[in-house]
C-alpha cells in the first residue's frame, strides 16, 4: 500500500506546471503519505480496513456516523427562522421550506422525521 501510494502521489508531483505548485503539493504528499504509513501500521485485515476507511472518511467530512435523529435538538437557529442540524452541517429546516420538513441543501433531498430518514 505504501508503495503504491508513495507511486501516485509522485505522479501528482510530476504534473505540477511550476515551482509554487510542486512545493504544495509535496507538503500535501508528505501528509498523505504519513496517514497511508500510520494506517498500515494497525494491520487491518481487508474487512477492517475498509469499515475503518468509511468511519475515517466520514468524520473528516464532517458527517455522522450514526443515523440523524432529526429532532429539534439536534438543530440549531443560524438564522431567522432558519435551523441547520447540528450533526450533518448540509441538513436545514426552516417553515417557510418544503413544510418545515428537513432537507439536504446538497441534494434537496427532504426527510421524513416520523421515520428518521
Amino acid at each position: 500500500m505504501i508503495e503504491n501510494t508513495k507511486y501516485e502521489l509522485d505522479l501528482l508531483l510530476n504534473n505540477c506546471e511550476d515551482e509554487e505548485e510542486k512545493q504544495m503539493q509535496k507538503s500535501i504528499n508528505d501528509n498523505v503519505l504519513a496517514i497511508v504509513e500510520k494506517f498500515c501500521e494497525m494491520r487491518h485485515s481487508g474487512m477492517s480496513a475498509n469499515y475503518e476507511i468509511n468511519l475515517i472518511i466520514k468524520a473528516l467530512r464532517q458527517q455522522p456516523l450514526t443515523k440523524l435523529t432529526l429532532q429539534d435538538d439536534e438543530f440549531l437557529e443560524v438564522a431567522n427562522g432558519v435551523f441547520q442540524n447540528k450533526r450533518d452541517y448540509r441538513v436545514f429546516k426552516q417553515q417557510d421550506r418544503f413544510d418545515g420538513k428537513p432537507y439536504n441543501v446538497d441534494t434537496m433531498q427532504l426527510y421524513d422525521v416520523e421515520k428518521g430518514e
